[in-house]
């Protein structure tokens, strides 16, 4: 039931992130790793329908989590994130979920609390899709999204618009 979905992971943390992806994949999921958020950011998203939930650090070189949630918060069809770190704070939990995180999470964290997240992280995204493809969300009423694009584009997080990818 959760292959459907695909969770990102970033932190900086080699062991951290290693660890996080063996137990999600141990759920079920389909996980990709990112050592930073501008690898995250980098990284080509085809718009193909797959459900995505970005589980982040908070403190990373280059961009912080907060950071990297606002930038994937300013894309057409922004995933559903959660924040998962050693410093996590007060205020930070209150920017976090102002900007629309789905959870903040200390670690370490209990192997129930993390799937209790990436669950309810999972079925908003999933509803997301869904809601791109309803015929009534789209003024073609074909039941694609105004943000899907030709085979052959893709969306990259850090972008405002998809981008033609060359042919192989």
């Amino acid at each position: 039931m959760n292959e459907d979905v695909i969770i990102c992971v970033v932190d900086d943390d080699d062991r951290v992130r290693i660890a996080l992806a063996r137990l999600l994949k141990s759920e079920g999921y389909a996980t990709r790793t990112f050592p930073s958020g501008l690898a995250l950011l980098a990284e080509a998203w085809p718009f193909d329908g797959t459900a995505r939930v970005v589980l982040t650090d908070l403190r990373m070189p280059g961009i912080d989590g907060i950071a990297l949630a606002r930038r994937l918060g300013a894309s057409p069809v922004p995933p559903p994130i959660i924040f998962l770190t050693a410093h996590g704070d007060e205020t930070a939990a209150a920017i976090a979920m102002q900007d629309g995180a789905v959870d903040f999470l200390e670690k370490p964290v209990q192997d129930a609390d993390l799937f209790k997240a990436v669950a309810r992280a999972a079925a908003q995204s999933r509803e997301q899709i869904a809601g791109l493809r309803s015929p009534d969300k789209c003024e073609n009423g074909t039941g694609n999204s105004d943000h899907a694009t030709a085979k052959g584009s893709a969306y990259f997080p850090g972008d405002d618009e998809p981008r033609n990818l060359p042919r192989r």
